[in-house]
């Protein structure tokens, strides 16, 4: 019943299927809480609950199924913990505990696989999660599909019973990734980074990385970091004088703080190469060689959370910066205040930057030189509260089917004068 468009809750009537071996129900819009009863079932092999609007706990007699080997209940909306035992019994736990920050983990789970880090797949992820088209990879197959990241040394799975699907996959262009594939035919092959074509090839083995003056083997602990910026931001490796390029060299060969997976997984790492990224590229004066040794949250015109993790307030006005904005600034998804006033600031505003900003309330970019039209996603923005564009050269036209939004409602400040 999977890949459907079915809806409501589970029928009741499934509980007489004593002797059912396999529960694939995935891809549908069926909702609703999962009651113990749906676990009564003793020869229980396989359940697919994966892609729906299920919500609420998991009943904790599903550790009492001896026969369940095979649990897929990712992409919906449970939450709490999920009390199963003997790990190693299952052949396949997937469920929405990823810690990559851009999804928030709803559910704890020791024995689940860890998704959606080092690899994700795009054509399922309900969140907004940054990808260059250039690293997205399509797949097609049917029964197993494992992506093992050598690196890293996670895994990514996707599983799907009786009938073929599509997968988008998010890749490392300087990854090392082995594939195994178990359908009608078990086939196993490496998709790794080769030197000739500087990119992801068949059947090679993992080439070193030349760049930033430094040689990246497979092996160097560095390489999980150059992989993770590779594959969200994408530099230009040839370009040494692309910004990109520089910050990442820095992050690489000087940066003393974030070299872990901890970093990569959460966004720290991420949000430091942003920042700095920006500093390039406006031209601020500051002295990167003085931020190395200090976590991100300490640098000036920075505010960060209670937890002095994520940056939530970038305060940037008066400081004679050039440049544009760089479309990265779209990646700080815990941003609330970005304050780029009374600067040089030329270029236009990418709508990318507004593209997973939930949390930003406040956008100042008044007294620089900017043009072009006014992004009709900084008007959608959930929190949003304060718009300056004021004194810069945009043209003036707010698209027509935001202009009776409800989402201009909650705005309090809109400055467009002097433009």
């Amino acid at each position: 019943m999977n890949n459907n468009a079915f809806t409501g809750g589970l029928p009741t009537e499934l509980r007489k299927l004593e002797n059912i071996t396999k529960l694939i129900l995935g891809s549908n819009r069926f909702s609703g809480t999962i009651s113990d009863s749906i676990y009564g079932f003793s020869h229980l092999q396989a359940v697919d609950l994966s892609n729906n609007l299920f919500h609420g706990t998991i009943p904790s007699s599903i550790s009492q199924l001896e026969n369940l080997v095979e649990v897929m209940i990712e992409n919906n909306k449970f939450e709490g913990e999920i009390g199963l035992k003997n790990c190693s019994k299952y052949k396949t736990l997937l469920a929405d505990n990823s810690k990559w920050f851009v999804d928030e983990p709803k559910v704890e789970c020791d024995c689940c696989s860890v998704q959606g880090c080092h690899v994700w797949d795009l054509s399922r992820e309900v969140s907004a999660v940054p990808c260059p088209e250039e690293n997205i990879h399509a797949f097609n197959y049917t029964g197993r599909y494992d992506v093992i990241d050598q690196q890293a040394k996670s895994k990514f799975s996707l599983v799907r019973f009786n009938r073929e699907d599509d997968a988008k996959l998010c890749l490392s262009p300087t990854g090392c990734y082995e594939i195994s594939y178990d359908g009608e035919n078990k086939t196993e092959y490496n998709y790794t980074y080769s030197s000739h074509t500087s990119g992801l090839d068949f059947g090679n083995e993992c080439s070193d990385v030349s760049i930033c003056d430094e040689v990246f083997n497979s092996s160097n602990p560095k390489r999980t970091v150059l992989n993770h910026l590779t594959q969200i931001v994408k530099p230009d490796f040839l370009n040494e004088n692309d910004i990109k390029h520089k910050a990442m060299c820095w992050i690489l060969n000087e940066d003393e703080n974030n070299n872990d997976d901890d970093s990569v997984c959460d966004g720290t790492l991420l949000q430091r190469f942003v920042i700095v990224t920006l500093f390039l590229e406006s031209g601020f004066e500051t002295n990167l060689v003085n931020l190395v040794s200090q976590p991100t949250c300490n640098w000036d015109n920075i505010k960060c959370d209670s937890n002095e993790k994520f940056v939530e307030e970038i305060n940037l006005n008066e400081k004679k910066l050039i440049g544009t904005i760089i479309t990265e600034i779209g990646l700080l998804k815990k941003l609330k205040v970005l304050n780029l006033a009374g600067n040089k600031i030329s270029g236009t505003l990418d709508p990318r930057i507004f593209a997973n900003l939930p949390d930003l309330q406040v956008f100042n970019v008044g007294g620089n030189r900017i043009g072009g039209s006014i992004p009709k996603k900084i008007f959608n923005l959930e929190r949003i509260s304060k718009i300056d564009l004021s004194n810069n050269l945009f043209e003036l036209k707010i698209p027509d089917d935001v202009i009776c939004a409800e989402s201009l409602g909650k705005i309090l400040e809109i400055n467009f004068i002097a433009n």
